[in-house]
């Protein structure tokens, strides 16, 4: 939610000639909307951002949309992904700064590199990829995911970025988070919130099942719990968060026209988690939806 409306960035595919990868070219677009559930109109034909076709022949990928709610404008930045080259220039993560309306660059900005895909980490692949960031006990947190998304090698890490989304961050020594284990192969895609029980959660994806490396079954929505010690070392205290109600068995209900209800009663049942802030108190919530 920027200025006073909703805001969805998409990575849209520009070409499908192989000349650029095995799966085209991208490039981001934008769209508004009046609720988080749209629909969403298209700011405009052209897109926002687009890459150089040598540096980054694939495109742009996984835009997201950081508010960071600590600055006193309540200043917006765009993150995504470049795809990079094999002849020296490796995948990155980027952040730029946005209009008070959320669909343009602000004057005068210019797009930082937050973070690049590093040989000497040798977990990260060829790939880094999904950026998102957050803000918790004064420091600044960026995770993204790494490696091949089909196989048992993705995996969620994070970065320490100690100003913010306009200086480069800096990763921890092992910052992966979340790797492969039984039942959960390839744990990546996570977007970080804070839900109104004052947990820090991560959304991410990962697939149920394995056949020899790659992860099979489809990818299932996940939920999992972490801590920020003072310096900004995270960690994993419950991979897996079960639905339910919270301390004061309170619920949202969605009713018509997208408003929302608090009332007391819990819900049970096979619901699909999506990310928004539902009652507009800036912080992000987890809505759950069948």
């Amino acid at each position: 939610f920027v200025g006073d409306h909703w805001v969805s960035y998409s990575a849209v595919k520009v070409s499908n000639s192989r000349k650029y990868s095995s799966y085209g070219r991208f490039a981001i677009y934008r769209a508004t909307a009046d609720t988080p559930f749209g629909l969403y109109k298209s700011v405009s034909r052209k897109p926002l951002v687009v890459s150089d076709k040598e540096k980054d022949p694939a495109g742009v990928l996984d835009p997201e949309v950081f508010v960071d709610q600590s600055s006193p404008t309540k200043q917006a930045y765009l993150l995504y992904k470049t795809e990079g080259n094999r002849q020296g220039n490796p995948p990155a993560l980027w952040s730029r700064k946005l209009d008070a309306e959320g669909t343009s660059f602000a004057k005068g900005s210019k797009a930082v590199k937050l973070l690049a895909r590093t040989k000497n980490r040798p977990w990260e692949g060829r790939i880094i990829e999904n950026p998102s960031m957050i803000k918790l006990n004064g420091v600044y947190l960026l995770f993204y995911s790494a490696n091949d998304y089909p196989t048992r090698r993705y995996t969620t890490a994070y970065a320490i970025c100690e100003n913010g989304p306009s200086a480069p961050c800096t990763k921890p020594k092992d910052g992966r988070l979340l790797t492969s284990r039984k039942g959960s192969y390839g744990p990546g895609g996570a977007d970080a919130l804070v839900d109104d029980r004052g947990r820090n959660l991560l959304m991410y994806h990962a697939y149920p099942r394995l056949k020899g490396t790659r992860g099979i079954g489809g990818r299932q929505p996940r939920v999992a719990e972490f801590t920020v010690a003072p310096g900004g070392k995270v960690t994993i205290v419950h991979r897996t968060v079960t639905a339910g109600g919270g301390p004061d068995g309170q619920t949202w209900y969605g009713g018509p026209n997208a408003t929302f209800t608090a009332v007391k009663e819990d819900v049970s049942g096979d619901f699909t988690p999506i990310v928004a802030d539902m009652n507009h108190d800036g912080t992000d919530d987890i809505a759950l939806y069948r």
